[in-house]
C-alpha cells in the first residue's frame, strides 16, 4: 500500500477560502477561487448541469482515471456556503488549531472539506498517482434547505460511489444512514366571534390546533423516528375567539414507511376536525430522500482499512439530519456513498474551531483511499 502524505499547503489553502465571505445566495468569489486553486489539475468543468438552466454557482468537473481500472467512479463533494456571514473574520491559530476571534463563525463548515478536495486533486496531479475516474462536485446554498443539489440533473453523474465532507467531529467520523425528512404545513379556520359578548358563536381555531398537537406523537417516536412542530401562530387579540392557526413540522426516520405512515396519521387528525365545522388546510412535501448503507460492501470496507492504516480510529455512525448525500441518493439510488468529518467543532457557532491534526489527517485519508486499490488493503 502507498502511504501518500498531502503536503503543509493544505493549511494555506485552508486560509485563503476562510478569508471570502460565501453566505447562501453569495458564492460567486468562493468559487472563482477554487477554480483559480484547481486550475493546475487538467480537470474538465461541466456548466449544464441543472434540471432549470438557470445560473447557478455549483461547480462540477470531472477527471478521468490515471490509468485503466475496474474501479467505479468516485464522487467528491463539499458545499461551498457558509450559515451565516464571515465578514470581518479574524482567525486566530491557539493550541495548533483554527478560531475565530468570538464574533463570527469561522466557516470551517464547509471550507475545511473543500481544502482537503484541493489539496487532495493538486496531490495527485503532481504525483502522478493513480486513481479511479473522479467526479467533483461544490454546491451552492446547502445551508438553507440544500438547495444547490435539488437543482442538479441526475444525468450529468456517472459515479457509482461518494464522499461527501461535511460533517463535525474529530477525524475518522463516517456517517452511512440518514433520515428521510418529510416538511408539512396545517391551517385551521375557525370561526371569529366576540369572545365577551358571544363567545359561543365562535369555533376557536387554538382549541382545534390544541386537539391535533395532544394526539400527535413527539420528539423521539423510536430509534429510527422523530415528529417535531416546531412553529405555531393564530389569533388576532384576547377578545377575539381566534379564526386561524398556522402548524409547521417535519417528521423524520430511517424508514420510508414510518415517515408515510405518520404523515397519513397527522392528515387523519386534522382532517377529523372538519367534523366539528373547522376548514383544514394540510401540506406536505418530502424534503430529502434518507439512505441506510450495508457495512459489509467492499467501498465501507475499503474506507476502513485505508483510515486504520493512517492511524485514524473509524467510527460508522448515523445522522440524525440531512446533507447533500441525502439529495444525491434520492436521484441517484445506485450511489453508495457516506459522509465524512473532518475535525470541525461546535458549527454554526461563534466558538467554531478545527484543530490542524484532523485536517491533515482527513486529507492523508481521503489520498489513501483515493490512490489504493480495494486489493491492497
Amino acid at each position: 500500500m502507498m502511504n501518500i502524505t498531502p503536503s503543509e499547503r493544505l493549511f494555506d489553502i485552508f486560509e485563503s477560502l476562510l478569508e471570502v465571505n460565501s453566505p447562501p445566495g453569495k458564492e460567486e468569489k468562493i468559487a472563482q477561487l477554487v477554480k483559480k486553486l484547481l486550475n493546475p489539475v487538467p480537470l474538465i468543468e461541466k456548466t449544464s448541469i441543472t434540471k432549470d438552466g438557470k445560473p447557478h454557482n455549483n461547480l462540477l468537473f470531472k477527471l478521468p482515471a490515471s490509468e485503466q481500472t475496474n474501479r467505479p467512479t468516485l464522487l467528491l463533494s463539499a458545499h461551498l456556503d457558509t450559515v451565516e456571514p464571515t465578514e470581518g473574520l479574524v482567525v486566530k491559530v491557539m493550541d495548533d488549531a483554527y478560531h475565530t476571534s468570538g464574533n463570527t463563525i469561522l466557516g470551517g463548515d464547509d471550507k475545511s472539506c473543500i481544502a482537503i478536495i484541493i489539496e487532495t486533486l493538486l496531490t495527485l496531479c503532481e504525483k502522478s498517482l493513480p486513481h479511479p475516474a473522479l467526479e467533483i462536485l461544490f454546491t451552492e446554498k446547502e445551508e438553507v434547505g440544500l438547495l444547490g443539489s435539488k437543482r442538479l440533473s441526475p444525468d450529468v453523474f456517472t459515479s457509482q460511489q461518494g464522499i461527501i465532507l461535511d460533517a463535525d467531529g474529530v477525524a475518522g467520523l463516517i456517517t452511512y444512514q440518514a433520515p428521510f425528512q418529510r416538511n408539512f404545513k396545517a391551517h385551521i379556520k375557525g370561526i371569529p366571534a366576540h369572545a365577551g359578548s358571544e363567545p359561543e358563536k365562535g369555533k376557536s381555531a387554538i382549541l382545534g390546533a390544541s386537539k391535533i398537537i395532544q394526539s400527535i406523537p413527539f420528539g423521539r417516536i423510536d430509534d429510527e423516528t422523530s415528529l417535531n412542530i416546531g412553529k405555531i401562530a393564530g389569533g388576532k387579540a384576547t377578545n377575539i375567539v381566534a379564526e386561524d392557526v398556522f402548524i409547521d413540522g417535519e417528521i423524520r426516520s430511517i424508514s420510508k414507511d414510518k415517515l408515510e405512515l405518520l404523515n397519513t396519521y397527522i392528515e387523519k387528525q386534522l382532517t377529523s376536525l372538519q367534523e366539528e365545522d373547522y376548514q383544514v388546510q394540510y401540506d406536505t412535501n418530502l424534503t430529502y430522500h434518507g439512505y441506510s448503507n450495508d457495512l459489509s460492501t467492499p467501498f465501507h470496507k475499503h474506507l476502513k482499512n485505508t483510515a486504520l492504516q493512517c492511524g485514524i480510529e473509524p467510527v460508522f455512525k448515523k445522522s440524525g439530519g440531512g446533507s447533500d448525500a441525502n439529495v444525491l441518493r434520492g436521484f441517484l439510488p445506485n450511489l453508495e456513498c457516506v459522509v465524512l468529518s473532518t475535525g470541525m467543532q461546535k458549527v454554526h457557532t461563534h466558538q467554531e474551531f478545527i484543530r490542524k491534526k484532523d485536517l491533515f489527517s482527513t486529507a492523508q485519508w481521503l489520498l489513501s483511499f483515493i490512490t489504493n486499490d480495494v486489493s491492497q488493503t
